[in-house]
């Protein structure tokens, strides 16, 4: 076949990968949140607030936990990323951090699916059929 065929100017198939998969929306990816402030909202969410003795244990890296004196720094960061979107993470004096009863019902609104939003997926309507039918 001569090379200037319209087959070899094509680039050569290649295998479907995670990119090529429309990205589910979580409130992980919508705050851009990392693993640590995911864990750590939501516990703030369930709870309405959290002492500073209680993050290092939330947060960790690996199997180690993170150190008291970078309790500081990770929640400046989840306070900043919140704020963006106008949530509230309030500091309670020589005890830790609050989330407002308002602030929590936003991410509630937010966890929950919805359609059109590509929350709810076909996967999650095969999940909850199965499960009614089982």
């Amino acid at each position: 076949m001569p090379e200037s065929a319209p087959l070899t100017r094509e680039p050569p198939p290649r295998a479907a990968t995670s990119r090529d998969k429309p990205r589910e929306i979580t409130v992980q990816s919508l705050l851009g949140l990392n693993r640590n402030e995911i864990e750590i909202l939501m516990r703030l969410v369930a709870w309405g607030q959290l002492a500073r003795a209680q993050v290092p244990a939330i947060a960790t890296r690996g199997h180690r936990s993170v150190s008291i004196n970078s309790v500081n720094a990770i929640m400046r960061g989840l306070r900043q990323k919140l704020a963006a979107h106008d949530i509230r993470l309030g500091t309670i004096r020589e005890f830790g951090w609050k989330l407002p009863q308002e602030d929590r019902e936003k991410i509630v609104a937010m966890i929950k699916p919805r359609q059109g939003l590509g929350i709810h997926t076909e996967a999650m309507d095969a999940k909850t059929s199965s499960r009614v039918a089982g």
